[in-house]
């Protein structure tokens, strides 16, 4: 597993790369709302004790943390999986 970040005007990026398809990219900014979900079929879910929002389109779980915006994606995990990283991150 081999993980890259960068901070660029206030956006946090982590992009964890795996084998397969199981690799995860995570971006947060400042902020303290989702935006407009990009799809009728989002679903809310819960994820770090607040609710959050999953688009399988995309393969995005996002939620608001501590003032921050969190979008964790992948192309190949589930929901399932994207939970438990979310729920594996420090605060």
């Amino acid at each position: 597993v081999e993980a890259a970040s960068r901070v660029d005007d206030g956006v946090v990026t982590i992009a964890v790369a795996a084998p397969g398809r199981s690799g995860w990219i995570l971006s947060q900014t400042p902020g303290s709302a989702l935006p407009p979900p990009s799809s009728p079929d989002v679903v809310s879910v819960e994820v770090r004790d607040v609710r959050g929002r999953w688009d399988a389109d995309l393969g995005t779980l996002s939620w608001v943390d501590e003032g921050w915006v969190v979008h964790l994606s992948s192309e190949g995990l589930p929901l399932s999986a994207l939970v438990s990283v979310a729920e594996s991150l420090e605060h």
